[in-house]
């Protein structure tokens, strides 16, 4: 996928395949990572995307199974992770950028 549509298109088969198995796809792509295939700061956004796909997924359970009570209190807490998981992953770009920007300066 990589080859055909590159990052945005690992992005997006990431997103896909999470949606319904979360583990192969962080398997995949952190051994596509140790295999040199790309760097941390894709890997990163890679696991942010998974994570995200996850929980979107378990929604979507939650939203044709549960009563409305409970399902308005999943989604708020919902979003409480989804905001939690978008602050770490900008942590995790601004930590890499720093960090890359000090290798160049040396």
């Amino acid at each position: 996928m990589q080859i055909f549509a590159g990052q945005s298109g690992l992005l997006i088969l990431t997103f896909v395949v999470s949606l319904f198995e979360i583990h192969g796809s962080l398997i995949a792509n952190v051994q596509l990572h140790d295999a040199g295939t790309f760097g941390v700061s894709l890997l990163g956004g890679l696991l942010t995307v998974s994570i995200a796909a996850s929980v979107i997924s378990k929604c979507g359970l939650v939203y044709f199974l549960a009563e409305p009570g409970f399902r308005r209190d999943v989604f708020r807490y919902t979003v409480a992770v989804l905001v939690a998981l978008a602050v770490s992953w900008s942590c995790f770009m601004l930590i890499e950028a720093v960090l890359a920007n000090r290798h160049v300066g040396v």
